[in-house]
Protein backbone atom coordinates (compact mmCIF):
# COMPACT_ATOMS: atom_id res chain seq x y z
CA UNK A 1 0.00 0.00 0.00
CA UNK A 2 1.41 3.39 -0.97
CA UNK A 3 1.90 6.13 1.60
CA UNK A 4 -1.27 8.12 2.03
CA UNK A 5 -1.56 11.55 3.60
CA UNK A 6 -4.42 11.44 6.06
CA UNK A 7 -6.47 14.64 6.39
CA UNK A 8 -7.31 16.06 9.83
CA UNK A 9 -11.03 15.58 9.24
CA UNK A 10 -13.23 13.45 6.99
CA UNK A 11 -16.96 13.83 6.42
CA UNK A 12 -18.61 10.41 6.70
CA UNK A 13 -21.92 10.17 4.84
CA UNK A 14 -24.56 7.47 4.74
CA UNK A 15 -27.61 7.48 2.51
CA UNK A 16 -30.76 5.46 2.86
CA UNK A 17 -32.68 4.88 -0.33
CA UNK A 18 -35.95 3.45 -1.50
CA UNK A 19 -35.64 -0.31 -1.80
CA UNK A 20 -37.68 -3.36 -2.69
CA UNK A 21 -37.33 -7.07 -2.12
CA UNK A 22 -37.24 -7.32 -5.92
CA UNK A 23 -36.65 -3.97 -7.63
CA UNK A 24 -39.01 -3.12 -10.48
CA UNK A 25 -36.98 -2.70 -13.69
CA UNK A 26 -38.08 0.80 -14.58
CA UNK A 27 -37.85 2.26 -11.09
CA UNK A 28 -35.08 4.65 -10.08
CA UNK A 29 -34.09 4.60 -6.45
CA UNK A 30 -34.38 7.80 -4.44
CA UNK A 31 -32.48 8.99 -1.40
CA UNK A 32 -34.87 9.09 1.56
CA UNK A 33 -32.42 9.97 4.33
CA UNK A 34 -28.98 11.58 4.50
CA UNK A 35 -26.85 11.15 7.60
CA UNK A 36 -23.39 12.56 8.15
CA UNK A 37 -20.76 13.29 10.75
CA UNK A 38 -17.23 14.64 10.80
CA UNK A 39 -14.46 12.29 11.93
CA UNK A 40 -11.45 13.84 13.67
CA UNK A 41 -8.75 11.52 12.36
CA UNK A 42 -6.38 12.30 15.25
CA UNK A 43 -8.72 11.50 18.14
CA UNK A 44 -11.32 9.26 16.51
CA UNK A 45 -14.08 11.52 17.81
CA UNK A 46 -17.12 12.20 15.67
CA UNK A 47 -18.58 15.70 15.56
CA UNK A 48 -21.60 17.45 14.08
CA UNK A 49 -23.61 14.27 13.53
CA UNK A 50 -26.93 15.03 11.86
CA UNK A 51 -29.48 13.65 9.43
CA UNK A 52 -32.40 14.78 7.32
CA UNK A 53 -35.29 12.93 5.76
CA UNK A 54 -35.73 13.35 2.01
CA UNK A 55 -38.97 13.18 0.04
CA UNK A 56 -38.56 10.67 -2.83
CA UNK A 57 -39.36 12.00 -6.30
CA UNK A 58 -39.28 8.95 -8.60
CA UNK A 59 -40.23 6.06 -6.33
CA UNK A 60 -42.23 5.19 -3.26
CA UNK A 61 -41.49 3.69 0.11
CA UNK A 62 -42.94 0.21 0.18
CA UNK A 63 -43.41 -2.30 2.97
CA UNK A 64 -39.95 -3.86 2.52
CA UNK A 65 -38.24 -0.46 2.61
CA UNK A 66 -40.18 0.46 5.73
CA UNK A 67 -39.16 -2.83 7.34
CA UNK A 68 -35.45 -2.33 6.54
CA UNK A 69 -35.09 1.38 7.31
CA UNK A 70 -37.96 2.11 9.69
CA UNK A 71 -38.78 5.10 7.47
CA UNK A 72 -42.42 5.57 6.47
CA UNK A 73 -44.05 7.61 3.74
CA UNK A 74 -45.56 9.84 6.41
CA UNK A 75 -42.11 10.56 7.83
CA UNK A 76 -40.56 11.62 4.51
CA UNK A 77 -43.56 13.78 3.65
CA UNK A 78 -42.29 16.06 6.44
CA UNK A 79 -38.75 15.92 4.99
CA UNK A 80 -36.91 18.08 2.46
CA UNK A 81 -36.93 17.67 -1.27
CA UNK A 82 -33.64 16.32 -2.67
CA UNK A 83 -32.43 19.75 -3.87
CA UNK A 84 -32.81 21.25 -0.39
CA UNK A 85 -31.27 18.18 1.23
CA UNK A 86 -28.18 18.60 -0.98
CA UNK A 87 -28.01 22.28 -0.02
CA UNK A 88 -28.28 21.26 3.64
CA UNK A 89 -25.46 18.71 3.21
CA UNK A 90 -23.19 21.30 1.59
CA UNK A 91 -24.05 24.01 4.15
CA UNK A 92 -23.54 21.72 7.15
CA UNK A 93 -20.49 19.76 5.97
CA UNK A 94 -19.03 21.72 3.05
CA UNK A 95 -17.42 20.47 -0.12
CA UNK A 96 -13.77 21.07 0.84
CA UNK A 97 -13.14 18.05 3.08
CA UNK A 98 -12.73 14.54 1.70
CA UNK A 99 -15.75 12.38 2.35
CA UNK A 100 -16.18 8.70 3.00
CA UNK A 101 -18.93 6.12 2.79
CA UNK A 102 -19.30 2.36 3.17
CA UNK A 103 -18.78 0.99 -0.34
CA UNK A 104 -19.65 2.68 -3.61
CA UNK A 105 -23.46 2.80 -3.49
CA UNK A 106 -23.74 6.14 -1.68
CA UNK A 107 -21.43 7.93 -4.12
CA UNK A 108 -23.07 6.31 -7.16
CA UNK A 109 -26.59 7.11 -5.92
CA UNK A 110 -25.71 10.70 -5.03
CA UNK A 111 -24.01 11.21 -8.40
CA UNK A 112 -26.90 9.67 -10.36
CA UNK A 113 -29.66 11.49 -8.49
CA UNK A 114 -27.86 14.85 -8.71
CA UNK A 115 -27.47 14.35 -12.48
CA UNK A 116 -31.07 13.18 -12.91
CA UNK A 117 -32.42 16.18 -11.00
CA UNK A 118 -29.81 18.64 -12.36
CA UNK A 119 -28.47 19.52 -8.93
CA UNK A 120 -24.92 20.61 -8.11
CA UNK A 121 -23.03 17.74 -6.46
CA UNK A 122 -22.81 18.73 -2.76
CA UNK A 123 -19.57 17.06 -1.71
CA UNK A 124 -15.88 16.96 -2.58
CA UNK A 125 -14.68 14.80 -5.45
CA UNK A 126 -12.24 13.24 -2.96
CA UNK A 127 -14.08 10.07 -1.84
CA UNK A 128 -12.87 7.26 0.41
CA UNK A 129 -14.46 3.81 0.18
CA UNK A 130 -14.28 2.73 3.83
CA UNK A 131 -15.25 -0.86 3.01
CA UNK A 132 -12.34 -1.38 0.60
CA UNK A 133 -9.83 0.63 2.63
CA UNK A 134 -10.61 -1.40 5.75
CA UNK A 135 -10.27 -4.72 3.93
CA UNK A 136 -6.94 -3.63 2.49
CA UNK A 137 -5.59 -2.22 5.77
CA UNK A 138 -6.43 -5.37 7.73
CA UNK A 139 -5.54 -7.85 4.99
CA UNK A 140 -9.02 -9.29 4.63
CA UNK A 141 -9.43 -11.37 1.48
CA UNK A 142 -12.91 -9.95 0.95
CA UNK A 143 -14.55 -6.77 2.23
CA UNK A 144 -17.01 -7.30 5.06
CA UNK A 145 -20.38 -5.79 5.81
CA UNK A 146 -20.37 -2.89 8.24
CA UNK A 147 -21.56 -5.13 11.07
CA UNK A 148 -18.99 -7.79 10.07
CA UNK A 149 -16.17 -5.23 10.06
CA UNK A 150 -17.21 -3.84 13.44
CA UNK A 151 -17.28 -7.36 14.87
CA UNK A 152 -13.88 -8.25 13.38
CA UNK A 153 -12.45 -5.11 14.99
CA UNK A 154 -13.96 -5.89 18.41
CA UNK A 155 -16.72 -3.30 18.22
CA UNK A 156 -20.50 -3.49 18.20
CA UNK A 157 -22.94 -1.47 16.15
CA UNK A 158 -24.19 1.47 18.18
CA UNK A 159 -27.66 2.87 17.45
CA UNK A 160 -30.24 1.75 14.92
CA UNK A 161 -29.10 -0.07 11.78
CA UNK A 162 -30.14 1.63 8.54
CA UNK A 163 -30.67 4.95 10.32
CA UNK A 164 -28.35 7.13 8.26
CA UNK A 165 -26.69 9.12 11.04
CA UNK A 166 -26.10 6.00 13.17
CA UNK A 167 -24.64 4.18 10.15
CA UNK A 168 -22.37 7.18 9.44
CA UNK A 169 -21.08 7.25 13.03
CA UNK A 170 -20.37 3.50 13.00
CA UNK A 171 -18.65 3.82 9.61
CA UNK A 172 -16.52 6.63 11.08
CA UNK A 173 -15.40 4.34 13.93
CA UNK A 174 -14.31 1.69 11.42
CA UNK A 175 -12.57 4.31 9.28
CA UNK A 176 -10.63 5.52 12.33
CA UNK A 177 -9.44 1.96 13.10
CA UNK A 178 -8.40 1.53 9.45
CA UNK A 179 -6.48 4.82 9.51
CA UNK A 180 -4.69 3.76 12.72
CA UNK A 181 -3.74 0.48 11.05
CA UNK A 182 -2.59 2.35 7.95
CA UNK A 183 -0.45 4.66 10.10
CA UNK A 184 1.17 1.66 11.84
CA UNK A 185 1.93 -0.01 8.50
CA UNK A 186 3.49 3.14 7.08
CA UNK A 187 5.80 3.69 10.08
Amino acid sequence: MKNITVPDQVVVVDLEGTCWLTQPRSTNRDVIEIGACVLDTHSGNTMRAASVLVLPTHSRIGLYCRFVTGITSEMVERGMDFRHACRWLRAEFGDALPWAAWGQWDRAQLTAQCAREQIVYPLSDNHIDIKLLTAECFGWKRPKSLVGALSALGMQFQGQKHHAVDDAINEAHVLYKALLQLHERQN
